[in-house]
């Protein structure tokens, strides 16, 4: 997959996240909204139904309290029997009596409903309210006829006893009208704090809204004649309240007197929204995580798959060179021992068979440095391990490579300080450890002289081993690759610093195997160093 396909696919995956993340948010914030909508009207209806009950109950105690002013109170409406006769002698009986709400009347009507006890007959008797305040006469009372069964096809006569029963039962009426109109009453004496508090928790916990609150009864001037208890935070709660815009008119058909309304406000409104679309938010984002989830790992599998590529062709590219070299070595000595004459003469015959051999070897070694990290991969090996001195098969090491850091003018400098040095290790595993750092170091110090610390220490956990360089350093992309198979900082088909890129993940299959650690510091140009925490006895190293 080439760079700019790569980078195609980056791009049209990351609109389409942005557009899904965008129309989640779209969702979220309207399903937000429509809570927050449908709380509004909540609370609205709720305050309505908790005004209308504050009148109701004050209708009905001014009424106890005027026609039963001694305490007794009888719920049950007052009837009194009225009989009417039409033209042709039909008898018809006829309750009449106080109704608390008459469908046809109006809203600034008191309706007195007469009705007979065959259902022959209805009557609707109403008293205009405004009668009471502006003294009106007879005229402002009125008979509606709401039923007349097919029994009653005459002309109705009212006789005096229908007449008095209607005008008892108006006085009653006009007497309420004047206590409920024509008085101006203290509004904390229409209104108990225990009821109210009771009501609202009512209304609102019926409409599912159980959340905390805070009220004031205040009127038109400013006026507060009510409020909750507030404890804490008292000057933030009353500035919130007071700009609250929950709102309702008590007692709105008062005709004396400044009207008050009932203000609500609600501390934890927001956190009670958030929980009514809380799953459906819950549900968005945990979608929405696993897109994004499924985005990045793709596209990291995706750069990991071209690094990988890379990597082999790397490999591939190395390798070929690595065998190419030895093998025309080879075919050019077994090209030399065909001639006669080479063959005639021993010192040149054994000198081209060493050759032969030594890049056999050379050979052989190569295609088990591959068979071997196959193996590790596969964890198909095993271990022999012995208690042994790491200091004398550090020093065996480092003699191994002392003539090549001698041809380049270097040197390595050894201080081997630890003062417990033997250790519980496989001790051919240990020395490739050694020796892959160290023709590491030699390696990569570039055109200069390589100078190369090997230093041990001993620590409670275990011995302590660093091998340093001056050569070209890594960056801290390199670092987090560096134990990777087939990496090389050298990348591309470039020779000038041999290898598969095999050496480092070994060493770290191998420290790990021997329940140690390894880690690298480096910076570019500056060098860098290795360092290897390995266990005296078998027991795995707890990471820091």
């Amino acid at each position: 997959m080439t760079q700019r396909r790569l980078n195609f696919i980056i791009a049209l995956m990351t609109v389409a996240l942005v557009g899904l993340t965008a129309l989640q948010s779209y969702w979220i914030i309207e399903a937000m909204s429509e809570s927050r909508v449908k709380f509004k009207q909540s609370v609205h209806d709720a305050l309505s139904a908790v005004s209308e009950r504050l009148e109701q109950r004050e209708v009905l105690y001014v009424t106890q309290n005027t026609f039963f002013p001694d305490g007794q109170r009888s719920y049950h409406k007052e009837m009194d029997t009225l009989t009417l006769y039409n033209n042709w002698g039909v008898e018809a009986n006829f309750d009449i009596g106080l109704e608390d709400t008459v469908p046809e009347a109006p809203q600034n009507e008191i309706s007195v409903d007469i009705n007979d006890k065959d259902n022959a007959l209805s009557l609707l008797y109403t008293v205009k309210s405004d009668a009471v305040q502006n003294n009106a006469d007879e005229d402002r009372l009125k008979v509606k006829i709401r039923h007349i069964d097919e029994r009653m096809d005459s002309v109705l006569t009212f006789g005096d006893k229908f007449e008095r029963k209607v005008r008892e039962r108006t006085q009653m009426i006009t007497v309420v009208l004047n206590e409920l109109y024509a008085k101006e009453r203290k509004i904390n004496n229409r209104i108990d704090p225990n009821v109210l508090d009771s009501l609202m928790h009512a209304e609102l916990g019926r409409r599912g809204l159980d959340l905390p609150f805070f009220y004031v009864v205040r009127n038109t001037k400013g006026n507060t004649a009510q409020i909750s208890n507030i404890y804490k935070n008292r000057n933030t709660h009353l500035r919130k309240l007071a700009n609250s815009k929950f709102r309702i008119s008590l007692f709105p058909n008062d005709i004396l007197g400044s009207p008050y309304y009932l203000k609500v406000y609600f501390p934890e409104q927001n956190v009670f929204i958030f929980l009514s679309v809380w799953l459906r938010l819950l549900a968005a984002v945990i979608l929405l995580g696993v897109i994004v989830y499924g985005f990045v790992f793709s596209i990291l599998t995706i750069i990991k798959q071209k690094k990988l590529s890379e990597m082999k062709n790397d490999f591939i590219n190395n390798m070929t060179h690595e065998f190419k070299t030895p093998i025309s070595t080879v075919s050019l000595a077994c090209e030399a021992l065909g001639d006669p004459d080479m063959r005639a003469n021993s010192g040149i015959l054994d000198r081209y068979l060493g050759i032969i051999k030594e890049e056999n070897q050379r050979l052989g070694s190569q295609v088990e440095k591959v068979l071997q990290i196959a193996k590790l991969e596969r964890k198909d090996f095993s271990l022999h391990f012995e208690k042994v001195d790491a200091h004398q098969l550090i020093m065996k090491a480092v003699q191994n490579f002392n003539l090549q850091v001698d041809k380049r003018n270097g040197r390595i400098d050894i201080l081997l300080n630890a003062k417990r040095h033997v250790v519980e290790i496989d001790p051919l595993h240990f020395s490739n450890i050694i020796d892959n750092l160290l023709d590491n170091a030699v390696k990569y110090c570039v055109d200069k002289a390589p100078l190369i610390s090997v230093h041990t220490e001993s620590t409670d956990i275990g011995l302590r081993l660093r091998i340093s360089d001056n050569g070209i350093g890594m960056s801290k992309e390199a670092i987090r690759h560096i134990f990777d198979k087939f990496y090389r900082i050298s990348t591309g088909d470039v020779h000038n610093v041999k290898g598969f890129g095999l050496g480092l993940a070994y060493v770290k299959m191998m420290v790990e195997a021997m329940k140690g650690r390894i880690s690298v510091s480096s910076m570019p140009g500056k060098g860098s160093t290795f360092e290897i925490v390995l266990p005296y006895e078998q027991a795995e190293i707890p990471t820091r």
